[in-house]
């Protein structure tokens, strides 16, 4: 359970610095399909999808993990990878939402 508890966190983290990533780049590149308050917006909200990555990820450092948590875990990135395939844009707060939500209610 440790290593997987490890091996999650880690994931979480790098789902935190490829929100950090697209974040910058929504805010300082070009993007023909949005407009600039779009790209302002959602470039906002990948950054804010970096930060509780980042808090999910710390938080499950430091709590004990279950079994409960791991399956909550586990369904969360699924969903989360098929939100974020369906709607790039607002998937990733979702995900990183669900991904808090999930360590906070889970673990213990």
């Amino acid at each position: 359970m440790q290593a997987a508890r490890i091996g999650i966190a880690l994931f979480l983290f790098f789902l935190a610095l490829i929100g950090v990533l697209a974040g910058l780049s929504l805010l300082t590149g070009e993007n023909d399909d949005l407009s600039n308050t779009g790209e302002l917006v959602v470039g906002l909200l990948w950054l804010a999808s970096a930060v509780l990555f980042a808090a999910a990820g710390g938080l499950l450092l430091r709590r004990p993990m279950n079994g409960r948590a791991l399956g909550a875990l586990g369904a969360v990135l699924v969903f989360g990878g098929v939100l974020l395939t369906v709607n790039p844009y607002f998937g990733a707060p979702v995900t990183a939402g669900a991904a808090l939500a999930a360590v906070l209610g889970f673990a213990r």
